[in-house]
């Protein structure tokens, strides 16, 4: 489809002034994903200032829906970001009429990246997305908002988005590479570029995936031995407030912890009140940089004997 926007009714020519000092966007080198939509179903616009300061993004970080999260990716490097050349038409005559943009690509490369992090790459691929940047010069690009206060994440095609693993050789370093392209409905002149921020790339940091299995399970106490789901590393250090339990079934309602020992790297004994033997317990927890959903899903709970 030709993309066009000629409006025969006006005759004034686009103005073509440009300010003194113009924010130029650098080298992508951080891609920040965000949903499209966020945990209402209503396209995401944020506030553009929530972005500029750590104290602002942190919270968008660690945000209890994954809808209404960001999800940053790490420093990209060997970045290739490009529009494809134009399509045009060219009759017998050798004349040519144009009829449509160039795609817009993006690649880079995520040095001395796991190899899971591949899977849950690709498991975004059947999801509507896109992504904020932050260039090399620390500045923020994203999507014109419906104010000058507002700012949404620039949207890609899903079905181009696709990262592969690439091995470790004698001259490199094992990596991801990522590629997509973004939507052709984005438009080059609908980006905003934005500086200030107090926090750089390197501060940014994704949850990870944490669950826990039971043992030693009594009327009045339980083992919790806690890891992260993909990598399988011991998650240290929770505390008795980072931990919530409550009975699910026969009498639903919130239970008192009256302990919390973390016996070994990852292993933590619960004390709490003495339970009736058949009663199910649901424990969960809570802290930044982690998503506890899977032990609170209702598919691990705790049967008292």
């Amino acid at each position: 489809m030709s993309d066009k926007s000629c409006d025969c009714k006006n005759i004034t020519l686009g103005n073509t002034g440009k300010p003194d000092c113009a924010n130029i966007a650098d080298v992508a080198a951080y891609l920040i994903l965000d949903m499209a939509k966020d945990s209402s179903g209503a396209p995401k616009e944020r506030d553009a200032a929530d972005l500029l300061t750590f104290a602002g993004l942190e919270p968008l970080l660690n945000a209890a829906s994954p809808l209404d999260r960001l999800y940053p990716l790490g420093k990209f490097e060997n970045v290739e970001h490009n529009r494809e050349d134009d399509v045009f038409w060219t009759a017998n005559s050798g004349k040519q009429a144009f009829v449509r943009e160039g795609f817009k690509n993006f690649s880079g490369m995520l040095i001395n990246a796991p190899r899971e992090l591949v899977g849950l790459l690709n498991a975004n691929n059947c999801k509507n997305f896109g992504f904020h940047i932050i260039d090399d010069s620390n500045q923020l690009i994203s999507k014109k908002g419906s104010t000058a206060a507002k700012c949404k994440p620039i949207l890609i095609d899903n079905d181009t988005f696709r990262a592969k693993y690439v091995e470790a050789t004698n001259d490199a370093p094992a990596m991801i590479m990522l590629s997509f392209q973004w939507k052709s409905t984005e438009k080059d002149q609908n980006i905003k570029v934005a500086t200030g921020l107090d926090y750089t790339g390197e501060d940014l940091y994704g949850l990870l995936n944490a669950d826990a299995l039971y043992s030693a399970i009594a009327v009045d106490s339980v083992v919790a031995t806690i890891t992260t789901t993909d990598y399988g590393h011991a998650v240290e250090g929770l505390q008795l407030a980072d931990f919530s339990l409550e009975e699910v079934s026969p009498t639903p309602g919130a239970i008192a912890i009256s302990g919390v020992s973390e016996t070994s790297a990852g292993v933590y004994t619960i004390s709490f009140a003495a339970q009736t033997s058949g009663d199910v317990l649901r424990l969960s927890a809570s802290k930044d940089r982690f998503d506890f959903s899977a032990m609170s899903d209702g598919t691990n709970d705790i049967l008292i004997p």
